[in-house]
């Protein structure tokens, strides 16, 4: 395992659920300040099972699911842009967003995609950019961005190190069938509108490949953490 902090190949890592590569653009020294940590993959690779690991660490999380959902609940600015752009009966009598109507208006072009990602967008970083800065007041170890869609919008920008986490299509699929309750045709058309597991290891600091035991995915994510926010190994 190399010494150097610096460059592109910083260290390796082969466990009994794969290899982690580090990739790092820049410097990936030991870490004095909050680190921004961008965790990304396809649906089905096991990502979600990681989030009591970085806990452990000292990180605090930000599901952009969750964010964006907060970003559109009634009465929010980017509600009423939404309502500007899309209708003004995409608002429910109650005040809520009813996706289904904004989806049939917004997703068929790629000026509504766009438009919709220009409101979405900028007001889940809003919310994001208040969660780091809270992070960062209590000197938390690190800030988890958990987004699908971490490159497409960007949110890369914002991280200190990405790490994605990959497995086989045909593990991935049996996942989501279980976990979705979906039939095998539905979980691959699911799978079809992703980018392959390539994408993301080729963009991320960081790989985890979960083709093994949860334990080893769990206990290669500690060995990376501890690389990452300079705390050693914890256990």
């Amino acid at each position: 395992m190399p010494d150097s902090c610096h460059g592109k190949k910083v260290w390796h890592l082969r466990t009994m659920c794969g290899i982690i590569d580090d990739r790092r653009k820049g410097a990936m020294c030991v870490m004095s300040k909050t680190v921004v940590i961008g965790l990304t993959g396809p649906t089905g690779a096991g990502k979600s099972v990681l989030r009591p690991v970085f806990e452990e660490y000292g990180c605090r999380f930000a599901d952009c699911d969750h964010l964006a959902r907060a970003a559109v609940e009634p009465g929010a600015p980017a509600l009423v842009k939404l309502a500007d752009a899309f209708g003004s009966d995409i608002i429910r009598a109650d005040g809520s967003l009813d996706r289904a109507l904004l989806a049939q208006r917004a997703f068929p072009t790629p000026e509504g995609r766009a438009t919709l990602n220009g409101i979405v967008h900028p007001a889940v970083f809003d919310l994001l950019e208040d969660i780091i800065s809270k992070a960062e007041g209590e000197n938390a170890a690190g800030v988890v961005i958990d987004a699908p869609l971490l490159f497409e919008s960007k949110l890369d920008r914002r991280c200190d190190t990405v790490i994605a986490v990959i497995a086989p299509e045909e593990m991935r699929l049996e996942r989501i069938m279980e976990r979705d309750g979906l039939s095998e045709d539905a979980a691959r058309l699911r799978m079809s509108a992703q980018h392959d597991s390539a994408f993301y290891s080729g963009q991320a600091d960081h790989t985890l490949v979960n083709d093994g035991s949860i334990d080893s995915l769990l206990d290669s994510a500690r060995h990376l953490l501890s690389k990452i926010t300079g705390k050693g190994d914890l256990l």
